[in-house]
């Protein structure tokens, strides 16, 4: 296999992981609304509306089990102007996805 082969190959899985990425975050967001388990996708949308709200993770009613996904959600919110409950439910099942995916494969394929 020459160079350009190796090139070509590896641009054309790169295409096909971020392609099938995209349509299991499009089945997601179209079949399940980007609703998680139970509550919470309510209860991470409300704790980074709370955040921006406050402007501070330190409020009254903050999520128990960390702050890290609010921290996150909340600043992601900031910086596109989106709600945190639209941008939780819509655009982060792709960049979660994305951010899974992309290291798992250059993992898989550095390892393997």
């Amino acid at each position: 296999m020459t160079k350009r082969e190796a090139v070509s190959s590896q641009k054309t899985i790169w295409i096909w992981l971020v392609m099938t990425c995209l349509v299991y975050s499009a089945f997601f967001v179209f079949r399940y609304g980007g609703l998680w388990i139970e509550n919470d996708t309510g209860v991470f949308s409300r704790a980074a509306a709370l955040f921006i709200h406050h402007g501070s993770l330190a409020y009254g009613a903050t999520y128990n089990h960390g702050f890290a996904y609010t921290a996150w959600l909340g600043s992601l919110s900031l910086l596109t102007g989106l709600n945190p409950a639209t941008f939780n439910t819509i655009i982060m099942p792709f960049l979660g996805l994305m951010l899974l995916v992309i290291p798992g494969y250059l993992a898989y394929s550095i390892l393997l």
